[in-house]
């Protein structure tokens, strides 16, 4: 999050936002560090901060402090001869991503592999079939005593 709004990077990526300021701290070539993560993943691993995620920061560098396309706002007021032209040009900085840094204690995360998720889901597979079987036994142990309990009633 940067300048109130929200945005989705990776390394390398040129972001643009409303001019920084003061504008004395934000000048060509200097580089910031962001601390106002809100969410950060890498491959095997994704932090979800409430509100942000403590310890992880991206490092960003100003590229330029320039002005923004032309955007005409053009206003009329049919049948009344009446009509309004402006254009504004936004003042914006460009920020290139250098770094993304997870939190200290997920530095060293190592990766999980698919074959370790594989035999993990094999091995929840087999305990659930068991389960599902003993359960199906124990359903129809039930069912039958309720029947015998209903004839027994009935007589």
């Amino acid at each position: 999050q940067l300048g109130g709004t929200q945005f989705k990077v990776t390394t390398d990526d040129v972001i643009v936002v409303n001019r920084l300021k003061p504008v004395e701290q934000y000048k060509i070539g200097s580089v910031h560090t962001l601390t106002d993560v809100m969410l950060v993943g890498s491959s095997h691993l994704t932090l979800v901060g409430v509100p942000y995620v403590t310890g992880a920061q991206v490092d960003v560098m100003v590229e330029e402090i320039t002005r923004d396309a032309k955007v005409i706002v053009f206003k009329k007021r049919r049948r009344k001869n009446s009509q309004r032209k402006n254009g504004f040009r936004r003042d914006v900085t460009l920020l290139r991503v250098l770094d993304i840094r997870m939190p200290e204690e997920y530095r060293d995360h190592t990766h999980i592999g698919r074959e370790i998720v594989d035999s993990l889901d094999e091995h929840f597979e087999l305990q659930q079939s068991s389960f599902n079987k003993e359960t199906q036994t124990m359903a129809g142990e039930g069912i039958q005593k309720s029947a015998k309990l209903q004839s027994e009633n009935a007589i």
